[in-house]
């Protein structure tokens, strides 16, 4: 039960499974925005799931995840880098990449994806989402 903004009364947030993924070069800090995500959805409700995809877009593509808990969390924490889940230096830039994105979310019934890389990997995937949805396609 979280408080409801400008009421006293409390609303009921409902599980949900969220996936995330690092693309692009190394940063620092990676690690940490994957407990700060996993600590908002369990305080939210315990029963969330946050699903980590290994290698990157790759992994991604593929659907290869790990169930990311507290305690594989404790072995990362304040520790630089992307080493938890690896990384791939490709982007998401095609149609076919951004409906392979999409396929995997629907096939693993996620509720959101957080997609950790630098702003021009970012940017490409915003505009390329606009395109799809401009032209009616499913993206």
């Amino acid at each position: 039960r979280v408080p409801f903004a400008g009421h006293h009364s409390c609303i009921q947030i409902s599980c949900c499974r969220v996936g995330v993924v690092f693309c692009g070069r190394q940063s620092p800090g990676g690690h940490n925005v994957i407990w700060g995500l996993h600590s908002a959805l369990k305080s939210h409700n315990p029963k969330s799931t946050l699903l980590g995809f290994v290698g990157g877009t790759e992994g991604l593509f593929a659907k290869k995840t790990l169930d990311i808990t507290y305690d594989i969390l404790s072995t990362s924490k304040t520790k630089g880098g992307y080493d938890l889940l690896g990384r791939t230096k490709d982007q998401i830039r095609t149609t076919e990449q951004v409906n392979a994105v999409m396929s995997t979310c629907q096939e693993l019934k996620l509720d959101g994806l957080v997609i950790i890389g630098g702003t021009f990997l970012i940017m490409h995937i915003y505009i390329q989402h606009r395109c799809c949805s401009a032209c009616g396609d499913i993206c």
